[in-house]
């Protein structure tokens, strides 16, 4: 007589998983960069809209920064939107000078300092 067969013992093997191809990968960090680059160029779009915005609104003002922004020997230590002036000092003497953005944009250049105050004026 035969004897009976004893049941195979279980394998310890899960079934074989599929592995993510590499083009998944490629494809998926392509995808990021190019959301990063959209995200890039939206901010930097942004940034260029609100600057020529502020621009738009007082242009004497941001040409008296701007200028302000190239001395190395000038610093502003104050600008008031409202009365429309700005307070610059220059760092080589301490003297601080105080110009009106209206002056600015119509050619004339009023410094008001401790001494008093003088007036330049281009005119056409």
């Amino acid at each position: 007589m035969s004897e009976p067969q004893a049941p195979a013992p279980p394998t310890t093997q899960s079934p074989a998983k599929k592995k993510t191809s590499p083009w998944v990968w490629v494809l998926g960090g392509c995808l990021v960069l190019i959301v990063l680059v959209f995200l890039l160029m939206g901010a930097c779009t942004w940034f260029v809209a609100d600057k020529a915005k502020e621009f738009a609104e007082n242009p004497a003002k941001m040409a008296a920064e701007m200028a302000v922004r190239l001395d190395p020997d000038l610093e502003m230590v104050s600008s008031d939107d409202e009365a429309g002036t700005m307070t610059l000092r220059r760092e080589s003497t301490g003297e601080e000078v105080t110009l009106n953005f209206q002056d600015i944009a119509e050619g004339r250049f009023s410094f008001e300092t401790a001494e008093g105050e003088s007036t330049i004026s281009f005119d056409p």
